[in-house]
C-alpha cells in the first residue's frame, strides 16, 4: 500500500482530480506556471485549463508583488512550461474579473485559486469563480495558513465557504 502523502499543491490537486473522468478547470494566479504544467502533465483527463494571471504588480502589493518578482520573467517561464500542451492550456493574461466573464457558469469541474493574497482580492476570486463550477465540482486554493502574507486568504475562505478541507503545502478545498 502506498502511504506517500502529497507534498506540493499540485500533488494534492492530482490526487483529488485523477479519477474524475474528463474535466475542465481554471487556475487563478499562475505566476511561472509550475502548477499549471504539473496539472496538464499528470492529468490526461484534464481537457482544458484556463490559466489566469495579469502578470502585473498589484496596487498596494501582495505576497508575489515583491522586489524579487519580475512579472515578465514569470510570464516567460509560464509560456515555456505550458506551450507544449497546445489548446489544452488557455492563457488569459488579464485580471480575474475579466477572465471570469469569458467562462460560462457551471462549465468547469474545478477552480484553483492562488492569486493576490490580499483579503479583497481573495474574496473577489472566490465570488467570481464559485458560480463557474459544476455541481459536484471542486473549489480549491493555496496559502491557507496563519502567516502574514496569507491572512487575507484565510479570512476570505472562512467567511465565504465555512469549513474546508486542508492538505499539505497549505492547500484548501471544498467539494460543491
Amino acid at each position: 500500500m502506498n502511504t506517500l502523502k502529497p507534498k506540493w499543491r499540485y500533488d494534492v490537486l492530482v490526487e483529488l482530480l485523477k479519477d474524475k473522468g474528463e474535466i475542465t478547470g481554471a487556475e487563478i494566479g499562475v505566476n511561472s506556471g509550475e502548477t499549471s504544467e504539473q496539472l496538464l502533465l499528470r492529468l490526461p483527463n484534464l481537457l482544458t485549463l484556463y490559466c489566469v494571471d495579469p502578470w502585473i504588480d498589484y496596487p498596494g502589493g501582495d505576497y508575489f508583488s515583491s522586489p524579487n518578482r519580475n512579472a515578465q520573467l514569470s510570464k516567460n517561464k509560464f509560456i515555456e512550461r505550458t506551450t507544449k500542451f497546445g489548446a489544452r492550456c488557455i492563457t488569459c493574461q488579464m485580471m480575474s474579473e475579466q477572465a471570469a466573464k469569458l467562462v460560462p457558469d457551471k462549465s468547469l469541474f474545478f477552480v484553483f485559486i492562488d492569486g493576490n493574497h490580499q483579503y479583497e482580492y481573495a474574496k473577489l476570486d472566490i465570488q467570481l469563480w464559485l458560480p463557474k463550477i459544476k455541481p459536484g465540482g471542486l473549489l480549491a486554493g493555496h496559502d491557507y495558513a496563519n502567516k502574514p502574507y496569507s491572512i487575507g486568504v484565510v479570512k476570505a475562505v472562512d467567511e465565504l465557504l465555512g469549513k474546508v478541507e486542508k492538505g499539505s503545502d497549505v492547500t484548501w478545498w471544498k467539494w460543491l
